[in-house]
């Protein structure tokens, strides 16, 4: 089902077949005219009442029903006809997303999310809402695009409507485009980490598990990344390893003793892990290929939660600046400039631990910019998420905006 979306995670699926139309649309269907409208006037609509061709989205405290809809079909002569509506509409359910289903030429669908409360609403103890049927959360997700989809066009360089072929009454539209690369890269490897291992998946013609990759699969795997040309890098709590492509590997493992790795990241020349020890290693990707460990390490002084560095931008060998969020409820801006390795350039306080953090640039819509602004996403144990500009000079936080998302922590990817 196309662009189906799950709101907050806890909802039930019910598919059920209708026939799609606009709000306030006027159609003919052999000479009888038909008015499609929605009312929303808060009162409980009775299914049939109104006009034939109804449709109802009304609410009633907050609780959406889905009302009456007639469906199109068509006779021996193809004809266009209309049968009886058909009753979509459920009682008793908190319906949260609606979508319409892709099925072609068939009479259209639609997907509801959406919550039973018949028993809820008779029971004012609760019990009754803590019983009720969660349905599935999802957690996290990974998205993968087959080889053979449709390939696009390169880049156009020109396009016209116009009506050259013989014997045609319909214009064609001719597009001029260049040739460019023919090179197509795809990903080649699926990696699930679970709480006691990893387990890696080959993509190909079918997805399937495979052992030869030189990954680690008895350990769970913190972060995993293309680094450089032809290596693959995976991070684990206890080792950092490398493997080449030729299957063989590089290991960095931790210091002896209690120390492990609590969380990691990367781009395609950077790599920096956190120590249960609140340390932090940093690693760059040497011209000549090694990964090197550069020679001082960051005591940050408080267990560090959360870390995140941006993509290395065009023209740059690395990104210049690391994020890292800590159990004191703040995050400091590290720099990784070679001239100022590691050191501290800006501090924002908190309002709760951070979950997680994400260095992207990205187009502000609020001012006119053609260019991307580089942005700190925060987010929060408590629920909020905090955008703040960094300052791609001197590596200063400025005008923080912040948004309150739910109660649950927020995971940034």
């Amino acid at each position: 089902m196309a662009g189906f979306e799950f709101w907050g995670g806890v909802l039930m699926a019910r598919v059920f077949a209708v026939t799609a139309r606009s709000v306030s649309s006027d159609w003919r269907i052999q000479g009888k005219r038909w008015k499609v409208w929605s009312k929303k006037d808060c009162a409980r609509p009775v299914p049939g009442d109104g006009p034939e061709g109804t449709e109802y989205d009304d609410c009633v405290d907050g609780k959406v029903e889905v009302g009456v809809y007639p469906i199109l079909n068509r006779d021996a002569a193809a004809n266009l006809t209309i049968s009886p509506p058909l009753e979509a509409h459920k009682s008793n359910a908190i319906i949260h997303r609606i979508v319409r289903v892709d099925v072609g030429f068939e009479n259209p669908m639609y997907a509801a999310l959406e919550v039973d409360y018949s028993e809820s609403d008779q029971d004012r103890t609760g019990e009754a809402l803590n019983r009720t049927e969660k349905g599935v959360i999802i957690t996290t997700a990974v998205m993968h695009k087959m080889k053979d989809e449709m390939q696009s066009l390169d880049s156009i360089i020109d396009s016209k409507v116009l009506n050259i072929l013989p014997n045609s009454d319909t214009p064609q539209i001719f597009i001029a485009c260049g040739r460019g690369a023919r090179i197509k890269s795809y990903d080649s490897y699926i990696i699930l980490s679970f709480v006691n291992g990893t387990l890696v998946l080959s993509i190909g013609e079918t997805i399937g598990e495979v052992q030869d990759t030189g990954f680690l699969c008895s350990s769970p795997t913190i972060a995993v990344q293309q680094i450089g040309v032809d290596a693959l890098l995976q991070v684990h709590p206890h080792d950092i390893r490398r493997v080449l492509l030729d299957r063989s590997v590089n290991e960095w493992r931790v210091p002896e003793g209690k120390t492990m790795i609590v969380t990691a990241t990367t781009n395609k020349r950077q790599v920096v892990v956190a120590l249960s020890i609140a340390e932090l290693v940093y690693f760059e990707l040497d011209l000549d290929g090694p990964l090197n460990e550069y020679q001082d390490r960051k005591a940050m002084g408080s267990t560090v939660l959360a870390l995140s560095i941006g993509e290395v931008p065009e023209g740059r060998q690395t990104t210049p600046y690391l994020a890292v969020g800590c159990e004191v409820q703040t995050v400091r801006i590290i720099s990784l400039d070679p001239e100022s390795a590691l050191e501290t350039l800006s501090l924002q306080a908190l309002t709760s631990q951070p979950s997680s953090i994400s260095i992207a640039d990205m187009l502000d819509a609020s001012i006119y910019n053609p260019h991307p602004t580089m942005f700190a996403n925060i987010g929060l144990q408590n629920g909020v998420l905090l955008r703040t500009v960094l300052d791609p000079m001197n590596g200063q936080l400025t005008d923080t905006r912040t948004r309150f998302l739910g109660t649950r922590p927020i995971k940034l990817v």
